[in-house]
């Protein structure tokens, strides 16, 4: 629900649309300190974390591509 409503505020990968929608829907269950914690933790495991993964991915089989054309 928080990303469709998102959505109507245009911003590249919804950066801070998305925080700020997620937290003003949850804000009044939980909080406005926790629904803003896990709209961080939510952005962080969406598009940080992978991100990472993919960074280390690379450099890993650019490692490995070195290591085959030093070898030749």
């Amino acid at each position: 629900l928080s990303v469709m409503l998102a959505a109507v505020i245009p911003a590249p990968a919804g950066i801070g649309s998305t925080e700020f929608v997620f937290t003003g829907l949850f804000a009044g269950i939980v909080g406005t300190g926790i629904a803003g914690s896990a709209s961080l933790l939510y952005r962080f495991a969406t598009f940080v974390f992978p991100f990472l993964i993919g960074v280390a991915v690379v450099i890993t089989r650019k490692i490995r591509e070195r290591r085959a054309m030093e070898n030749l």
